[in-house]
């Protein structure tokens, strides 16, 4: 099923999108299974088009995937706690259609030198992260994803929780005027994952993009 809907998709960048994604996606639930293969997994588009593992362990497993310009990235964890991942790319260009999705209210307070493209790019990441984690992807309205409280913002790093699920809490790391991740997980889900790793990460894939 995989190689047919590769094979209708219609364009190459499409196509480049769906290869980095699977492999990213793969080697992420390979990891977090200890060793299962990754052509023993299969991940086929849900009902909203969101990412369904399927694999022969009998491992409840899911798996969150972005990919922005070239830019992949991957989050395998158990289906019993829901993930949800984002990023994106800083551009001007699409603050008028960020502004259609981005309350005034959600917006951070601008640190020195932190451009309104990274205001609402940083939003954005948040709310698409939580509508992967609730399997529904864009398909909802992005009112009901509504950033309730903003902690620990300083250009770099924002978390905090959601107006209409409180249950849900997210992160936001980023290279401030380049590039913007998000992740969203159970608000009492503790995990443990180096955010300086990560944020070095999205600086050099920045000086690349």
């Amino acid at each position: 099923m995989e190689l047919s809907y590769f094979q209708g998709l219609p364009s190459e960048k499409r196509r480049a999108d769906f290869l980095l994604g699977r492999y990213a996606a793969k080697h992420a639930l390979s990891r977090l299974t200890n060793g299962l293969k990754p052509e023993s997994i299969e991940i086929r588009a849900g009902a909203f088009h969101q990412p369904v593992v399927f694999h022969d362990t009998g491992l409840p497993l899911a798996v969150s995937i972005s990919h922005c310009r070239g830019i992949v990235a991957a989050l395998a964890h158990p289906a019993t706690h829901p993930f949800g991942i984002d990023t994106e790319v800083v551009d001007a260009a699409h603050l008028d259609a960020l502004r259609g999705h981005v309350g005034m209210g959600e917006l951070p307070e601008p640190p020195a030198g932190l451009s309104e493209a990274d205001r609402y790019t940083r939003v954005w990441t948040v709310k698409e992260a939580l509508s992967k984690a609730l399997g529904c992807g864009l398909t909802a309205s992005f009112e009901v994803f509504e950033i309730a409280e903003r902690r620990e913002w300083d250009g770099t790093r924002m978390s905090g929780s959601f107006s209409y699920f409180p249950h849900f809490a997210y992160v936001s790391l980023g290279s401030p005027g380049r590039i913007s991740f998000a992740l969203v997980r159970p608000r009492r889900t503790e995990i443990t994952w180096d955010e300086g790793a990560v944020c070095a990460c999205l600086e050099e894939l920045s000086s690349k993009t």
